[in-house]
């Protein structure tokens, strides 16, 4: 007998909620995978922290004026980002962006008052930078360290059909 045969209407019913559960399932792992590929957007934001800090350049461009720093704060990764600057509430031309390190030294990015206004910067991008490949081949080696090595090769040819 059919499962979708009009004389057998409960096994329909199941089929039809089978369906149903099937497609609501496939509804659910969708939106989980978007939020997958939300979180994995994130994630290299979630380990860029701003910091300020007393700096006394910026104490000399307006009073309570501190440095803003940006900072990695993964352990081994390094995260591509690009900033956008605001300026007395404004949002600036162009863009500040960069690659930071895990574990380095935190890139400075400017005062948070100038002149008596407020200076900051918001994270418009993240990403974690992808590890190079290592190639596996004899051209692995450094374009120098290639050329000594043919220099070496064609000497030692040209030395020995001078015998």
């Amino acid at each position: 007998m059919s499962a979708l045969a009009p004389q057998s209407y409960p096994q329909f019913l199941c089929v039809t909620g089978a369906w149903l559960t099937l497609l609501a399932g496939a509804d659910v792992l969708a939106s989980a995978g978007a939020a997958a590929d939300a979180v994995g957007a994130d994630a290299a934001a979630v380990h860029l922290e701003f910091i300020e800090q007393h700096d006394g350049r910026c104490l000399n461009l307006s009073a309570g004026g501190k440095l803003r720093l940006l900072a990695n704060s993964h352990p081994t990764r390094v995260i591509r980002y690009r900033l956008v600057r605001h300026f007395a509430g404004k949002p600036q031309a162009g863009r500040a962006a960069g690659i930071i390190g895990p574990r380095s030294e935190p890139v400075a990015l400017g005062c948070s008052l100038v002149d008596g206004r407020d200076q900051r910067w918001e994270l418009e991008r993240a990403e974690f930078v992808a590890a190079r490949r290592r190639q596996s081949t004899s051209n692995s080696a450094p374009r120098r360290l290639r050329r000594a090595r043919w220099r070496r090769i064609r000497g030692m040819s040209s030395a020995r059909a001078s015998r």
